[in-house]
This record gives structure tokens, C-alpha cells and sequence, in this order.
């Protein structure tokens, strides 16, 4: 694995170690619950607990999602910027929550717009839950001083926006104007058009979730790397309570 922390002329981490183990593992959470919601988006899979009350399985990645932007909020203010995203991000995946009456009501009438249109309100909340991820990955290299992170990071927000918003707002442009046009129900426009999408396309849309996913992933492996270089620098600061330790064991 490469050594971020100690890149050419990068200087050393100050966060203590208790600060870095919330951001490791903040982020990591953050990498699994974006992996699952994204798996199961796409999938009506449900869980049925008490009461045979149904729990669309993308939720449990939401849960994740929001346990890690816990553990970053724990982690404390890095940067000017640190609380408002954590605070923006909560609010998002809170607003997965409400979305899921929407999800069984368009399961039973696909053909009501309303419902569809609340479908893809809860996609542009994955997707904007996408770029703060990046951001705060992108914030968290500032003080871990990586320069790769902040800029895997930021190309990875850009990408999303380039690469999934920006065409999604242009598919439903065209759903609406066939709409208009042919005078038929969203649902069959929204079917058709995708259907009618080159698989190559759907490769490319792909490519910024990854990317964002690695970001989550490699802001983890940052600060286990700086935690660490902290350990490695506290054993050859104190050698004698190091071989006081091995003695004792």
C-alpha cells in the first residue's frame, strides 16, 4: 500500500489518534452503506419484521450511511467546511427515509407520474449524497495532507455531476417532452427510452459511482496509514516503554 503520509514534502498529520480512528472509521462505514444502497437500488427487496411491516433493502445502506456521517460528526470540525456537509449529508440520507412510501405506492400504480417523479427525487438524493461523500473525502486530505485523495476526490464529485446529473436531467427533459408529445404516461416514456439506451452508456454512468466509492475507501486507508505513522513515531520516540511492553508480555 503506498505511504500517503509520507509523500515527498507532506507534512505529518497533526489529528491525535482517537480523531483519526473516527474519520477511519466514518468513512469506512461510509464505503459499505454507499456500496449496498447502490446494489440494491435498482432491486425492490424487501425485509419483513414486526407486524409484517416491509423494509426496502436499500435502506440498510442508508442505516450505514448515516451511522458512518456519525462517527465524521464525532470526528470533529476538520475544516470550515466539515460541519455543514456532515450536517447537509444527514439530511439527505434522512430524506432517503422519506422516500420509501413512494417506492411501494409507484410499485403498485407505475403508471401514476406523481409516484415516478418521487422515484427519481430519491435517485437525485443518492446521487447528491454521492457528492458530499466526495467532498468530505476531498476536505479530509486537506488535513491528512494527500494530495492523491483530494484529487481522486474531486474528479470523482465532477464526475458525478458530469456523468450521471446532468444526463438525468436530460432524460427526463426528453420523458417529458414524448410526454407532451405523444401524449402518453411517463412510465411507458421512461421505459422506453431506456430501453432504447446503448449498453456502452450505462458502462459509462457506472464509472463516477465507483469512482466515489473509492474515495470512501481510500479516505480510509489514509488515516489507518496515518495512524500508523503516529504509532511508528511514538515507539521510536519512547524505545524503553516499547521493550518495557515486550518484556511484560
Amino acid at each position: 500500500m503506498k505511504d500517503h503520509a509520507a509523500q515527498a514534502g507532506a507534512p505529518a498529520c497533526t489529528l491525535p489518534a482517537a480523531q483519526l480512528f473516527r474519520l477511519s472509521r466514518g468513512f469506512l462505514l461510509l464505503f459499505w452503506g454507499i456500496v449496498l444502497e447502490f446494489v440494491f437500488f435498482f432491486r425492490i427487496v424487501d425485509f419483513h419484521f414486526a407486524f409484517r411491516i416491509p423494509v426496502p433493502s436499500y435502506l440498510f445502506g442508508v442505516i450505514i450511511i448515516y451511522t458512518g456521517l456519525i462517527f465524521l460528526f464525532l470526528a470533529g470540525p476538520l475544516t470550515p467546511h466539515w460541519k455543514k456537509l456532515v450536517h447537509n449529508s444527514l439530511i439527505i440520507a434522512t430524506l432517503h427515509v422519506y422516500f420509501v412510501p413512494f417506492v411501494y405506492w409507484w410499485v403498485e400504480l407505475q403508471l401514476n407520474s406523481y409516484f415516478i417523479i418521487n422515484i427519481f427525487g430519491l435517485l437525485f438524493c443518492s446521487l447528491w449524497l454521492l457528492i458530499l461523500a466526495n467532498r468530505l473525502a476531498e476536505e479530509a486530505a486537506y488535513v491528512l495532507h494527500d494530495q492523491d485523495l483530494k484529487y481522486e476526490a474531486a474528479a470523482a464529485g465532477w464526475g458525478v455531476i458530469l456523468l450521471l446529473i446532468i444526463p438525468v436531467v436530460i432524460f427526463l427533459g426528453l420523458c417529458a417532452i414524448n410526454v407532451v408529445n405523444n401524449k402518453t404516461a411517463l412510465y411507458f416514456e421512461v421505459l422506453i427510452l431506456f430501453q432504447n439506451l446503448p449498453k456502452w452508456l450505462l458502462f459509462i454512468l457506472v464509472i463516477p459511482i465507483a469512482l466515489s466509492i473509492g474515495s470512501a475507501w481510500k479516505a480510509h486507508a489514509a488515516c489507518q496509514q496515518s495512524i500508523r505513522q503516529k504509532a511508528k513515531e511514538r515507539d521510536t520516540a519512547y524505545p524503553d516503554s516499547v521493550e518495557s511492553n515486550h518484556a511484560d508480555t
